[in-house]
């Protein structure tokens, strides 16, 4: 029996491959920021095994030190890990429980898989487009040979 994981795998796993593309990085480059060994980010985006919060935390205070640009802190880890960011009960300390990732995590994961599907879906037409090609040359050579076939059949009938 495979386990499901109880937390929003994919979605963490799209903000980190969102990470990688726009920065350029490797995964042992962006483990490097925190440190971590580069295994563990490999296991937190197939789902073997779920981020601490701490650890989330880390990543994305590292991350927006190195690259603000991106707009990704501490917060967008830690809802992408399945984790509740709440600073009005308790300013000083985040608190951790379950909930829905922000729109924006899922937006870039709803993305990410419906481009996946449309690349694929464009990559079937153009083979479909190139096997009607195929079929209407074929036709067409089908149709000169019964041609001169009749041709042929014509001049033996009128000699």
């Amino acid at each position: 029996m495979v386990k499901t994981p109880s937390w929003p795998v994919d979605l963490l796993a799209a903000l980190l491959d969102r990470i990688l593309d726009e920065t350029g990085m490797s995964q042992s480059q962006l483990a490097a920021l925190v440190p971590m060994d580069q295994s563990q980010l490999s296991r937190w985006k197939s789902g073997k095994s779920r981020p601490r919060f701490e650890s989330l935390e880390a990543l994305g205070e590292a991350l927006r030190e190195k690259h603000s640009h991106l707009n990704i802190g501490p917060d967008e880890f830690v809802i992408a890990g399945g984790y509740k960011v709440d600073r009005d009960r308790n300013p000083g300390k985040l608190e951790t429980e379950n909930i829905s990732p922000p729109p924006s995590v899922i937006e870039a994961a709803v993305t990410e898989q419906l481009e996946a599907r449309l690349a694929a879906m464009q990559s079937r037409q153009d083979e479909l487009l190139h096997e009607i090609r195929k079929l209407g040359k074929q036709m067409d050579d089908l149709q000169r040979r019964h041609e001169q076939e009749r041709s042929q059949s014509d001049n033996r009938e009128s000699a």
